[in-house]
């Protein structure tokens, strides 16, 4: 179950079955944890466990994202609870919020709900705030 890295890319590309490792945990030096799928990458001679597939990380602050992980970045479906107890719900490319998703401002009691570029409300949106 180990993926030469140097033919991987960010793009949706199909990995093998075969090469998940399912109900992998994960516990960093900070105390953030990851539970969910994984898949094996070698990087100069170095085999790395990568995010990959369905999973749940826990940061040290206390926020979390469950979703879509790919080549160890959080990539299609997904929610993130910020530590501030905003949410975001929706879609993510490259550890951002990027394309169709909601969010919702806890703090100013606000959601916009529309399109996404690099973290950023962008393009088509609904915008909710109290009166």
């Amino acid at each position: 179950m180990v993926r030469d890295s140097s033919k991987m890319t960010n793009s949706y590309e199909h990995i093998d079955p075969d090469m998940v490792l399912n109900d992998q945990k994960v516990e960093e030096s900070d105390g953030s944890l990851y539970q969910g799928q994984m898949i094996i990458l070698v990087q100069d001679g170095q085999e790395h466990k990568v995010r990959h597939g369905q999973g749940i990380m826990r940061w040290a602050d206390g926020s979390k994202y469950i979703g879509d992980w790919r080549n160890d970045l959080s990539e299609g479906r997904g929610i993130f609870y910020y530590e501030n107890g905003d949410i975001y719900i929706g879609e993510f490319v490259q550890d951002k919020c990027d394309g169709y998703g909601a969010y919702l401002y806890t703090q100013e009691k606000r959601r916009y709900e529309g399109q996404w570029k690099d973290s950023k409300e962008h393009g088509q949106g609904l915008d909710e705030q109290p009166d």
